[in-house]
């Protein structure tokens, strides 16, 4: 692709051409109007000065070379006489000025009437074009001879005012990989501060997210090590058992910490494909009651074992989204509830819409509730409160995040079923 340079120096150049061939032609019209201004007075003043000669006087005519020929007739006798040796103009009815068309070309004349004669003083047309053209190439010599100048000094106005561009790509060309400061905005033109201040945006929402994933990726390591551990101890265990009873124990033992580590890392690639989810799986409708409902039937075994009825009630609406991010919304929203209500407890599930015909997600449980301190930070990856006894990993809630976000919802979180308990409200 061209420059910018050379796309403004061809258009600049060109601009110039087309306005300088449009000054020659309207040059050119000028001066041909000052030069049949000028001749037709010299023909008409031509004619006058011949008025009283006699016929055979014209023959002392000044010699103008065909510039111009004067021709007197008798319009009685019909006989005329002409300075050069050329036919005779055919007399036009009247005194006046004439475009007339003769063997030898066209013509322009002024025709005379007096009392024994009629006077024809004729110039060619070449010869008006003629001096025309040599009239407007000496007014139009000084700029044809600028215009190689103009140019140039195009060209060096362009590079100039593209000098600040060239200083910001030669600012962004030399930085490392993990140089992610603002660039310079001072000195610079209105048009590139607008530009730099957006980089300087894009710089920083990378630097975001270069943070937030090297503390993912830490935090991630951190999580997986202790696990990890633990596996490789019961295996070590295992191998030493010495009695079957001993050996199924650990057995059992080792098959929840490889469940617990599956879950882990079943979360961790939920969170890693979050962003690349949204950039490539179209959004469309999905209905949040037939969805929950689905999320709790799949739950319904685990609230069982600790005899929780989850309820679903409602009204079908739709959102534009991603189904199976939204069914991963749910169903972590609603296996947090069921994890940390008590035995017997109650969770609720409501869709609906609010005053403002906006569609709404509601998870409520009658449990322990979340204190308000820690309510703040429950969707940050790896957070668990301060005496929390149920086991997880602080992921569940930092995948509802990102999710709402992807969805561009809002979620808050309050009080639960009759004043106690949690209760999550997403609005979309």
């Amino acid at each position: 692709m061209k420059s910018i340079r050379t796309r403004l120096i061809w258009a600049f150049s060109l601009l110039m051409l087309f306005a300088s061939l449009a000054a020659m032609l309207l040059t050119f019209l000028t001066a041909r109007g000052e030069v049949d201004g000028f001749l037709d007075l010299e023909l008409q003043q031509a004619a006058q000065s011949f008025e009283t000669l006699s016929l055979s006087g014209i023959q002392n005519a000044p010699n103008t070379s065909g510039r111009l020929i004067l021709q007197i007739t008798d319009p009685k006798s019909g006989e005329s006489k002409i300075s050069h040796k050329i036919e005779p103009f055919a007399l036009p009815p009247s005194t006046g000025f004439y475009d007339v068309t003769h063997p030898t070309g066209d013509w322009r004349i002024y025709a005379l009437y007096g009392e024994d004669r009629v006077i024809v003083a004729a110039q060619p047309k070449s010869e008006r074009m003629r001096l025309a053209f040599v009239s407007a190439l000496n007014i139009l010599q000084p700029l044809t001879l600028l215009l190689p100048f103009l140019i140039i000094g195009v060209f060096l106005i362009i590079g100039h005012g593209l000098s600040p561009l060239r200083k910001v790509s030669l600012a962004v060309k030399n930085r490392s990989a993990t140089s992610l400061e603002p660039l310079s905005s001072e000195n610079l033109p209105e048009e590139l501060t607008d530009l730099v201040g957006s980089l300087n945006e894009l710089l920083y929402r990378l630097g975001q997210s270069l943070d937030s994933q090297r503390r993912f990726a830490s935090d991630a390591a951190h999580e997986l090590r202790t696990p990890l551990a633990a596996l490789k101890l019961q295996s070590q265990l295992l191998a030493r058992a010495k009695t079957p009873e001993e050996r199924q124990k650990l057995l059992s033992r080792l098959e929840s910490g490889i469940d617990r580590a599956s879950h882990l890392v079943a979360q961790l690639l939920t969170i890693a494909r979050l962003d690349p989810q949204r950039a490539k799986v179209p959004f469309k409708a999905v209905d949040l009651l037939a969805l929950s409902r689905r999320v709790a039937d799949d739950l319904e075994p685990l609230a069982a074992s600790k005899s929780i009825a989850i309820d679903v009630k409602g009204e079908s609406v739709s959102v534009d989204g991603i189904e199976e991010a939204l069914s991963q919304l749910i169903y972590n929203l609603t296996d947090n509830a069921v994890r940390y209500t008590q035995e017997g407890g109650k969770i609720v599930i409501s869709v609906n819409r609010d005053a403002d015909q906006k569609p709404f997600l509601r998870v409520e449980d009658n449990g322990p509730g979340i204190a308000p301190e820690d309510r703040d930070r429950i969707f940050d990856r790896f957070y668990r409160a301060l005496g929390t006894q149920t086991e997880g990993n602080g992921l569940g809630l930092a995948i509802v995040a990102g999710i709402a976000q992807m969805h561009q919802a809002e979620i808050a979180v309050g009080e639960g079923l009759e004043g106690k308990g949690a209760g999550f409200t997403v609005r979309f």
